[in-house]
């Protein structure tokens, strides 16, 4: 008996209980976490985009650079080797200052390189044999090393072109 009266207070409980009621509650909670939840995933998805803004600006500026110092590497490293022939320009302090300004510009090259990369090694190590090769010329080695400063900037400029290709794909994944 007592079971019976138990089946049937629960029924009248649902027949007083409305469903406006319950479907009202759910509807105050789903607005609840909407304005909680919306808000907090806009502010990630935006600060993620910025900051890939940021960094895509930051890589192009980067490979321009690189690309400039490349340049100027390349055209001191062939202007330094040919003014060699010019007497002049092998008064030792000449040949000081445009060493000075080459390596310069191999630090500004160098510290922009990853070396865990390889193909970031392997320019750098270009790099390195130049200004080997320019450091020690002598003037009775000068032609044979002027025809082997050229191959060697040439492997610079290919190495240094597929370092900075490298770069552009990744910007262009994204």
């Amino acid at each position: 008996m007592q079971e019976h009266q138990c089946l049937e207070c629960a029924a009248s409980l649902t027949e007083t209980t409305s469903w406006p009621i319950i479907l009202s509650a759910i509807a105050a909670l789903t607005a609840l976490v909407s304005t909680i939840v919306g808000p907090l995933a806009a502010y990630k998805i935006a600060k993620k985009q910025l900051s890939i803004g940021t960094t895509l600006t930051e890589r192009k500026e980067w490979i321009q650079s690189l690309s400039k110092n490349l340049a100027a590497f390349s055209a001191k490293a062939l202007a330094m080797s040919y003014g060699m022939l010019i007497p002049e320009t092998l008064v030792p302090a000449n040949k000081l200052k445009m060493l000075e300004d080459e390596y310069a510009i191999y630090h500004k090259i160098v510290l922009r390189l990853d070396p865990a990369d390889v193909d970031h090694g392997a320019l750098q190590d270009s790099l390195k044999a130049v200004i080997a090769m320019i450091g020690g010329t002598k003037k009775e080695h000068l032609e044979n090393d002027l025809l082997d400063l050229r191959a060697l900037l040439a492997k610079v400029t290919a190495q240094g072109r597929k370092v900075i290709n490298n770069e552009v794909k990744i910007i262009r994944t994204g």
